[in-house]
């Protein structure tokens, strides 16, 4: 499977890996622009080896992907919150912590729709590669 044969995918599988580069895009700035550039690599390496797997249609990675979004939204909520309140008060950083949660929701939905399911098990060619016994 060529990776950039994705106008040839499903509308869910397209609009689930377009969805998560928009979500890492935006977490990404996000952090490093209100939260510490110290913390930007260490979410930017994750985030670069999520993307590339789900890019490669490995069903693992989209279920790695689901718990990602899922610690992704709770970070960004949390935040979001810290950002409402007292000196730490930014609402421009409270916007764009609730873009990403709302982005990383939507990727959720996405990778969880039936056939986006359904593509990932069918293309998924890591199960295929042969054993070592």
């Amino acid at each position: 499977m060529n990776l950039f044969d994705i106008q040839t995918y499903p509308a869910s599988v397209r609009v689930a890996i377009y969805s998560l580069l928009l979500a890492w895009v935006a977490f990404l700035w996000s952090v490093h622009q209100y939260y510490g550039p110290e913390f930007f690599n260490r979410f930017a390496i994750g985030g670069i080896l999520i993307i590339f797997f789900v890019l490669r249609l490995r069903n693992w990675a989209r279920m790695l992907c689901l718990c990602a979004n899922a610690m992704a939204v709770l970070y960004c909520s949390l935040f979001g919150y810290v950002f409402t309140m007292g000196e730490a008060r930014n609402p421009a950083a409270v916007f764009f912590s609730a873009l990403c949660v709302l982005l990383f929701l939507i990727n959720s939905y996405f990778l969880m729709a039936k056939p986006t399911r359904e593509f990932f098990k069918l293309h998924d060619t890591s199960k295929d590669a042969p054993s070592s016994t």
